[in-house]
């Protein structure tokens, strides 16, 4: 009777943990920069796509050049860390050689480089203007 219980508490607890259910899909804003973000479970099918123009290069512009416009940039290989409270990864970029994203699940911030910004979930679009 002891093995039976102990075998069912520790069935009941490995399944308190609920899995990450994959795609994360997210879109996140920060400075000038709109982008969607696809977090999969592993980094061949984990990507960016930016949504914004950038006439200009500076400001959080730096990753965002022209060749990522309109065009998934998948995650850098082995750079891809999914836990409960955090998401992390890289992505190649044309101008620095890698840039790298942390996201907090709990709060939805997201920080790449020196900028900091808010992520949502879905995906969203941006075909109007604000103002």
């Amino acid at each position: 009777m002891k093995h039976l219980l102990l075998s069912l508490a520790l069935i009941l607890s490995t399944n308190t943990w609920a899995e990450d259910e994959f795609p994360i899909e997210l879109t996140c804003e920060f400075a000038e920069v709109a982008f969607n973000i696809n977090v999969a479970a592993t980094e061949e099918n984990t990507w960016t796509k930016l949504l914004t123009d950038i006439k200009h290069s500076g400001g959080a512009a730096w990753w965002a050049n022209n060749s990522h416009k309109d065009k998934k940039v998948y995650a850098r290989k082995n750079s891809l860390s999914v836990d409960s409270e955090n998401i992390y990864f890289s992505i190649p970029d044309g101008v620095f050689g890698t840039v790298y994203f942390f996201i907090n699940r709990l709060t939805g911030k997201i920080r790449g480089s020196n900028y900091s910004g808010e992520c949502y979930k879905g995906f969203k679009e941006y075909n109007e203007r604000k103002f």
